[in-house]
């Protein structure tokens, strides 16, 4: 167990292991490899080298299909710099960034706009960071922004816009709600590999 996390994580991570094995091993009732397997990724983000070979072996014993967990398994066999939630409503856009995040180190979370994006905000708390797309149905970037300041847990969390264009008002805006920085559309993986080596560590600053 990660002796890095706090003791609210550590106590979430202990809870986690204890269902993921009960699941697995039909403890609880009928064997549930799916739902082992998504406590078993859970409880690797917050940093269980156990849940991390119990995930693995239940991919390579074709018990799960990754494809049936709610957000991609990153590449167990190498360390994660950290997950980072990639909130951007153009298909092409977010898989060409999560692709660029992969190959910098980092575990992208992908989410289509700002309401899917706090749901997976919830799911995966011990996020080190957001890349954050202005333009988005049902809520924009800064309103998502704003709405997850507004959560204590997550008043410091770092944030990067993701747009096509900007102004002083967008700049001045961002400032006003802290971002870090602006990533402009098409991105260029030099200037997102120096931001994310920058302003994203492991745990949230």
């Amino acid at each position: 167990m990660s002796e890095d996390i706090s003791p609210v994580a550590q106590n979430e991570l202990v809870d986690l292991l204890v269902k993921a094995y009960a699941e697995e091993k039909g403890l609880s009732g009928d064997v549930n490899y799916l739902k082992a397997a998504k406590l078993w990724q859970k409880a690797h983000t917050l940093g269980s080298q156990l849940a991390k070979d119990r995930l693995q072996a239940l991919l390579d014993q074709d018990l799960v299909d990754e494809k049936d967990l709610k957000s991609p398994v990153a590449d167990l066999k190498t360390t994660s710099k950290g997950q980072i939630l990639l909130v951007e409503d153009g298909e092409d856009t977010r898989n060409m960034v999560a692709f660029l995040l992969k190959k910098a180190g980092f575990e992208p979370l992908s989410a289509e706009n700002g309401v899917d994006a706090l749901a997976k905000l919830q799911e995966y708390p011990h996020v080190c960071g957001a890349i954050v797309d202005l333009q988005m149905p049902h809520m924009n970037g800064f309103e998502f922004i704003s709405t997850v300041r507004s959560q204590p847990s997550f008043k410091d969390l770092p944030f990067v816009i993701l747009t096509a264009y900007t102004n002083k008002e967008l700049v001045q805006k961002g400032r006003e709600l802290k971002v870090k920085a602006w990533l402009t559309k098409p991105v260029k993986r030099e200037l997102l590999h120096s931001i994310m080596d920058k302003h994203f560590t492991s745990e949230p600053s």
